[in-house]
């Protein structure tokens, strides 16, 4: 979970961008510290509160390639690392459910949140923690596909470059 705004350099930083989903122009690219992920990217459909697909990464052809592949899947999750996918879980009910047999749905959570662990997410639930970048129900810092927005001032901060 975002719990803070902090002073970055970027070097350390995954890029992370939410773009809106249901045909809309809008989209956001800034960064996220903290996740711990590294070598790969990841994509998502079902951000909380959000009609976008929630990307991250510190590979670019690996973060496309992720977007890509949840578009093939009509929504959900991928997981890409040195242009190999990993793992997915797919979400094509409104990119938010799955139509998979419940038992096959928890293998392909769990599958995505390993490969995450395994490009050293330290999060016990990566998936929860992408989900939640984008929801207005945790007042700190989110990202949606309009920028980054402070809950708790209504501030949209941009990101400054020295």
């Amino acid at each position: 979970m975002v719990t803070r705004e902090v002073e970055s350099d970027g070097s350390d930083a995954l890029v992370c961008a939410v773009i809106d989903r249901l045909g809309g122009s809008r989209g956001f690219r800034g960064l996220w510290e903290g996740f711990g992920m590294r070598g790969g990217g990841v994509a998502i459909t079902s951000a909380w509160e959000s009609p976008g697909v929630v990307i991250a990464g510190d590979r670019p052809d690996d973060m496309a390639a992720a977007a890509r592949r949840v578009q093939d899947l009509h929504g959900g999750a991928a997981v890409v690392s040195h242009g190999k996918l990993l793992a997915e879980w797919g979400a094509p009910l409104a990119g938010l459910y799955s139509t998979a047999p419940y038992g096959l749905v928890v293998e392909q959570a769990g599958a995505v949140n390993g490969a995450l662990a395994d490009l050293g997410c330290r999060w016990p639930n990566p998936l929860l923690a992408l989900e939640t970048l984008t929801t207005a129900a945790i007042p700190f810092l989110r990202i949606w596909a309009g920028g980054y927005y402070r809950l708790r001032d209504g501030e949209r901060p941009g990101l400054v470059w020295e």
